[in-house]
């Protein structure tokens, strides 16, 4: 299972370039879930780029509307809140909802970083390389993240 964030959701949804195929590719055979905040990221991404005029309002229109279709398991976050506010000092609560959700499946989380950077969560790692980022979770059954 992947725990995929808005920054591979939309482009998979919305860009028709190579990091958009990239996106999909990334998505392919696997079982996809997030927390349900992840359809109003993917529209603020939307919404950003018409914004500055990256994406075309029809173009736009109909990722949204492939948004519904993808096999995406939406996970409430309340069951998560508490573990969130732990790790508030490593991550926004929006990224720890992420984290928390992949460590609740012993999943693989998929999101895009401009940056290379490491950053530990309890016993967990993790690692952010260029534009594509899996964090692993070795520790199966472990309460430290």
């Amino acid at each position: 299972m992947i725990v995929v964030d808005a920054s591979v959701l939309a482009p998979a949804l919305a860009d028709d370039s190579a990091d958009g195929d990239a996106s999909r590719a990334s998505l392919r055979a696997d079982l996809l879930a997030a927390p349900e905040l992840i359809d109003l990221e993917v529209l603020s991404v939307f919404r950003r780029q018409i914004a500055v005029g990256q994406l075309a309002v029809p173009r736009a229109e109909m990722a949204v509307a492939d948004l519904l279709a993808p096999p995406l398991r939406r996970i409430s976050h309340r069951g998560l809140l508490l573990r969130c506010w732990e790790l508030r000092h490593n991550l926004t609560q929006y990224d720890a909802a992420f984290v928390a959700l992949a460590k609740l499946f012993d999943a693989t989380t998929g999101g895009r970083t401009s940056s290379t950077s490491t950053s530990v969560v309890g016993k967990s790692c993790v690692q952010q390389l260029n534009h594509l980022a899996l964090a692993r979770f070795p520790d199966k059954g472990s309460a430290a993240l």
